[in-house]
């Protein structure tokens, strides 16, 4: 009885200092080692980066909130070369320091003047939507990302949650602007090996604080579909929808394997445009749920600060004793290894299995 006895007593103590240390460890500030531009370039232009994206990410999510340097995105995989000195937009999905790309769904850029449908100069010589950037004004930590586009007169705030991105546009120029959403974005298209193509696409003007979109696309997986449900913090004024090759003003609805949308806003200078949108592997109403359940009306603070706290809970299982280098080296390690894998199951459980068919499980499906 008395071995018993003590072993319960030791048992105590131990789980006391388990949790007495569970507590000290989350209660530290992990994310401050994590640089997530590590890995996002080269040394030289004959070595391959990282393939890893500085964007907004919450652990596992299935939502990559980050931006794209290249229309069509291969190389890096990323989307984002850390030697590139512009920004074609700021895509929902993304892959983390893999060896080959795919994803890039949903591209949203803010941009100023006459209407632009193609991200860079094209052949007849016509300016791009794209925006130069510079470095020193560009910052990432775990769960948020933020940048100054010089052309665009704009400085852009990104945080994300599992399913949903929150984007943050800072008018710093005259008081109207444009958004283009490119349904189209993808990686290159033409390359050798296994094809990636638009095999349908869908945009909707829902009402003038609203809009939804779905994509289908071959790549990794065929016939990856994709939703999203977007609301605006300002009215749309007013839209322009080019379908292929043919532009139309003020469509509520269009469908094509090659579509983009141009929306114009007005917004006072120094103030924000606030664009919260949701995604779901299985349905418009899918994506407005994941939309409702992680942000509501919590606004982008809100969500950044518990996407923080996420990632310092999974950061905080393993505290190390090391200089101020060694720990960035670690931790930005250690938040990689959470990127990967992504849920694919909407906040109710509903997700699309190998079959095409609709299911739905508790917890979470990868």
């Amino acid at each position: 009885m008395i071995y018993y006895r003590r072993f319960f007593i030791l048992l105590a103590l131990c789980s006391q200092v388990f949790i007495y240390t569970s507590i000290f460890c989350q209660s530290k500030n992990f994310i401050q080692y994590v640089n997530p531009f590590i890995g996002t370039g080269s040394i030289d232009s004959l070595s391959l980066s990282g393939s890893n994206f500085p964007g907004a990410v919450a652990p596992f999510g299935l939502l990559q909130l980050s931006p794209d340097t290249d229309a069509n995105p291969e190389d890096p995989c990323s989307g984002m070369i850390f030697a590139d000195d512009t920004i074609v937009g700021f895509s929902h999905t993304h892959l983390s320091g893999t060896g080959v790309a795919d994803l890039f769904d949903f591209l949203f850029m803010p941009f100023r003047g006459a209407a632009k449908w193609n991200a860079k100069v094209n052949a007849k010589g016509e300016l791009g939507y794209c925006s130069s950037f510079q470095h020193s004004n560009e910052k990432a930590s775990p769960g948020y990302y933020s940048v100054t586009l010089d052309d665009a007169q704009m400085k852009v705030e990104l945080t994300a949650s599992e399913h949903c991105g929150i984007h943050q546009y800072w008018n710093q120029g005259k008081d109207t602007f444009s958004l283009m959403i490119d349904l189209n974005h993808s990686l290159d298209k033409k390359r050798p090996y296994w094809s990636c193509k638009i095999i349908d696409a869908q945009i909707r003007v829902v009402d003038k604080y609203t809009i939804e979109g779905y994509r289908v696309i071959t790549g990794w997986a065929n016939e990856r579909r994709v939703y999203f449900y977007a609301t605006f913090s300002h009215p749309i004024l007013s839209t322009m929808t080019k379908a292929g090759s043919k532009v139309n003003f003020n469509q509520n609805i269009a469908n094509h394997k090659d579509l983009k949308l141009i929306s114009n806003f007005k917004t006072e200078p120094n103030s924000a445009l606030v664009i919260s949108v949701g995604l779901s592997s299985v349905s418009y109403e899918g994506a407005k749920l994941n939309l409702a359940s992680e942000v509501g009306n919590k606004g982008f603070d809100i969500v950044k600060k518990q996407t923080e706290e996420k990632w310092n809970k999974e950061l905080s299982l393993i505290d190390v004793e090391a200089n101020a280098m060694q720990k960035e080296i670690f931790y930005t390690a250690l938040y990689h290894c959470f990127i990967h894998p992504n849920t694919i199951s909407d906040v109710n459980g509903d997700y699309i299995n190998s079959n095409g068919e609709k299911c739905n499980m508790e917890g979470k499906k990868y």
